[in-house]
């Protein structure tokens, strides 16, 4: 996507490339000029794999089992999904990027340790916003398959279960 250029309209998420707030020392004339991040920016533990990535700030990885989907505590990032500090209230990764200013990405579902699969990463807080709300919703359908020793005494089936918070 070039600078000045809107987001694809062709995903599920229209993000407003306005929508955020510049500094209160930045005068009506300031110019400011970012660079949008990208998933290489981002230190991912050698074991993730990145399957895709949009131009709203989505992107979509593969957690193996044995990583934790966010540190247990702040400053540890030794199996985690990314090698950066982690915010819990702002649900966020955090850490200095090569110019020396912060940088943060999203972390919108989560798995436990023992369980691989798919999680999803927002590069930008509106799009993190955006995909929370419509998960809070129950606007996201999420399906989850096991590898299971023997042969099952049913061939399909659903299991529905609601797991307390």
């Amino acid at each position: 996507m070039a600078h000045g250029d809107f987001p694809s309209q062709r995903s599920h998420i229209f993000i407003d490339p306005l929508g955020f707030q510049l500094p209160s020392t930045c005068a009506s004339d300031c110019i400011i000029w970012f660079e949008p991040m990208t998933p290489q920016d981002i230190s991912f533990h050698p074991a993730v794999n990145v399957l895709y990535a949009n131009e709203d700030g989505m992107v979509a990885v593969e957690k193996p089992t044995g990583i934790r989907s966010h540190p247990n505590n702040s400053k540890d990032h030794t199996s985690t999904l990314i090698r950066a500090d982690y915010d819990f209230d702002k649900e966020c990764y955090h850490w200095l990027n090569a110019n020396g200013q912060i940088s943060r990405c999203w972390l919108i579902n989560r798995l436990d340790s023992p369980t691989s699969g798919i999680l999803l990463v927002a590069l930008n807080e509106r799009v993190s916003q955006v995909v929370k709300q419509q998960f809070a919703q129950h606007q996201v359908r999420k399906t989850y398959y096991a590898l299971v020793r023997n042969r099952p005494h049913t061939e399909r089936g659903i299991w529905e279960d609601i797991i307390p918070k």
